[in-house]
């Protein structure tokens, strides 16, 4: 599906009572989530793959990449910052044109500056695809929650992240045993060089 295709999903999204009510539920985790580890495995749109350790609390994300590539990147506030170990090299990206930033928008809402564009169930699984609302075209966030649905919680984890940028570049994030609720050191979301 290209960019344009989904800027025309995100402008005027059709959703079921059913999309609303897994909307608000998505939601009402995402109010929940803080102090989340995990290891990762990347897909870029390469193909390739990486993998390391993950860390989100809300507003900020830290990736420590495992070797042979090692890689920090931490992403708070307005910016991702990437800090490459073997050429000492650091790149900055700025978090409102990249779909990261979706996710580490202060008070994530899914509703106002964000859309939420599709939701897709399959066996133990709910997506959720987010764009920013004023300009769709940016790029496209897909959160995937393992779904285990209780009468008594929401029964949602997430479990991966599937950005599209504006070139239409997939990566894919896949979360490995996340565990959430942990007290993670501030330090960990120091912004680097």
């Amino acid at each position: 599906m290209t960019l344009a295709v989904l800027a025309g999903c995100a402008a005027r999204p059709v959703l079921s009572a059913q999309d609303q009510a897994d909307i608000d539920r998505i939601q009402a985790y995402l109010d929940g989530l803080h102090g989340l580890r995990a290891r990762f495995l990347q897909i870029g749109a390469d193909g390739g793959t990486s993998s390391g350790v993950a860390w989100y609390d809300p507003g900020r994300l830290r990736l420590d990449y495992d070797q042979p590539g090692r890689m920090e990147v931490v992403a708070t506030g307005t910016h991702l910052v990437a800090h490459r170990d073997s050429d000492d090299s650091t790149t900055r990206i700025a978090l409102a044109s990249n779909p990261l930033g979706l996710l580490l928008a202060p008070g994530l809402r899914l509703s106002g500056g964000i859309t939420v564009t599709n939701i897709q169930r399959r066996a133990g699984l709910l997506q959720a695809s987010l764009a920013r609302t004023a300009n769709p075209a940016q790029g496209l966030l897909t959160l995937i929650l393992s779904d285990t649905a209780r009468p008594s919680d929401h029964g949602l984890t997430l479990v991966g992240l599937e950005a599209v940028d504006a070139r239409g570049q997939r990566t894919s994030f896949h979360l490995i045993d996340p565990e959430a609720g942990l007290a993670l050191d501030p330090r960990l979301f120091r912004p680097l060089s």
